[in-house]
């Protein structure tokens, strides 16, 4: 279910925790009492409201694991239905190319992104963290 139903719910999630007649808050505090009595101890005492909202809007589509699994438990429902796969991949496009200019302009970009400084430019731009390449970084005393 990824567009909205005609009651306005947009994800299976969603419309579980409707059924329940539970706020956001109270669904988070239930899976966090359930993580606890799992063993998963304080690992999810970060999981709030927000978070809860873009796994019900489906922002979020599949959240890392154990959450899949806690949700299941918490509304009774296997995880494969709260949080479905996508159904089918997404068509491969092709790059069309309106002359040899905007193609040597492409050539450049992809160029200028395999140096590491103008990459970590772009990530940053693009409010991502590019990862150290191994052996840079700490350690040093």
């Amino acid at each position: 279910m990824t567009a909205a139903s005609s009651d306005g719910l947009v994800t299976r999630l969603q419309r579980e925790r409707y059924l329940r007649e539970w706020t956001q808050q109270e669904a988070v505090d239930r899976l966090k009492r359930l993580a606890w009595e799992q063993g998963y101890g304080q690992r999810f005492d970060g999981l709030d409201i927000n978070a809860l909202s873009r796994y019900e809007h489906g922002h979020i589509r599949r959240p890392r694991k154990p959450l899949p699994e806690l949700f299941a438990a918490l509304y009774g429902v296997p995880a494969a239905v709260l949080f479905p796969a996508l159904r089918r991949p997404l068509p491969a496009r092709r790059l069309v190319v309106a002359d040899d200019t905007a193609a040597e302009t492409v050539v450049k970009v992809l160029e200028a992104l395999a140096h590491p400084a103008v990459r970590a430019q772009v990530l940053a731009l693009l409010g991502t963290v590019a990862p150290e390449p191994a052996g840079v970084g700490g350690g040093g005393r």
